[in-house]
């Protein structure tokens, strides 16, 4: 028998079971919600208890050594078992899913969730071994609408506006290598000479978006640059940079009412609600517009259930083709 920093005796047998336990149940872990739940029970104890100290310095020498896992992952398995009932996560949940739901700090919003993605499977009668009817994006979408402000109620309703949004998307994903109609613009005859056909998806939003851009830079529009209400009468200038990291894009302006010019920063996507399924509401990174082909975020199921200005105002180029005008829209 020895003892621990905090003077409480540690039993040689208690922590070999303890520890040939956890061997046993994190080989088996992968991405079983139910399994990392056992794992965080035992992994709890030995680390409240200080039972690791029996033969190493910090729980983190023994995660890393013993198991060969972070100890971060260690801590989301011992999140995983305080904030759930065992029984109330599905044999088919993943860890992934639990690790989001967690993170929803009011407990009756989180057994709300839970209890949701249950029904869900149920309906879709998946089982051990099924694809689940929802996936991570899903759940993280129904965690952050549920952070705006909601009701225990109204979880239903969301996890159905936010799997329907899924299901549409798997319907209308264009297959590989493919390219769309024929561009048709009549409201700026001149785009067909450089992009022929409408874009399928983001990449080809930004390519048809840089190929019209001369055009675009002779259409004024109104935009609210300082926040302060007053709309400016503003033109695009030149593209200050295209890139991959969100946002994708800063352009210069000018305004009527000022001397010097003034940069936004923009975010392309082939749809506008996409802008709020990708997650870059989490981005400490400002976006000042949102460049789209078709500006879908108005009839979205889930922008009803969002305060307004979910996302940032939106040019749909699509709109554009058809009236050469510029029609900003705020949601």
């Amino acid at each position: 028998m020895i003892r621990a920093a905090n003077g409480t005796s540690i039993d040689l047998k208690q922590y070999v079971t303890q520890t040939q336990k956890l061997r046993e149940l994190i080989g088996k872990v992968g991405n079983s919600g139910r399994s990392a739940w056992k794992a965080g029970e035992i992994l709890k104890r030995v680390r409240d208890e200080k039972l690791f100290e029996r033969e190493y310095k910090s729980f983190e020498d023994y995660t890393r050594k013993e198991f060969a896992i972070k100890e971060s992952t260690a801590t989301a398995y011992i999140r995983i078992h305080e904030n759930f009932v065992y029984d109330h996560i599905s044999p088919i949940m993943l860890v992934t899913h639990l690790k989001t739901i967690a993170d929803v700090p009011d407990a009756a919003i989180k057994e709300s969730i839970l209890l949701t993605l249950r029904q869900e499977e149920a309906r879709a009668g998946a089982r051990t071994g099924d694809k689940l009817p929802y996936n991570n994006e899903v759940v993280q979408t129904i965690v952050d609408v549920a952070a705006k402000g909601t009701s225990v109620t109204n979880i239903r309703e969301i996890a159905e506006a936010v799997i329907a949004d899924q299901n549409e998307d798997k319907k209308q994903s264009p297959k590989r290598d493919r390219f769309g109609p024929p561009l048709q613009s009549p409201g700026m005859p001149d785009a067909k000479l450089r992009y022929e056909n409408e874009p399928i998806d983001e990449m080809g939003v930004v390519a048809l978006f840089c190929s019209i851009f001369d055009g675009l830079k002779k259409i004024p529009f109104e935009f609210e640059v300082d926040k302060s209400g007053r709309l400016e009468q503003i033109l695009f200038r030149n593209l200050k940079f295209v890139r991959t990291a969100f946002p994708d894009a800063c352009v210069r302006c000018t305004s009527n009412h000022r001397k010097t010019e003034f940069e936004l920063h923009v975010e392309f996507e082939f749809e506008s609600k996409n802008y709020w399924k990708h997650g870059h509401r989490h981005s400490p990174r400002h976006c000042d517009l949102v460049v789209c082909w078709e500006d879908n975020w108005q009839t979205s199921r889930l922008r009803k259930l969002l305060p307004p200005r979910s996302i940032p105002p939106t040019i749909a180029l699509k709109n554009v083709m058809q009236t050469g005008a510029i029609e900003l829209v705020k949601h």
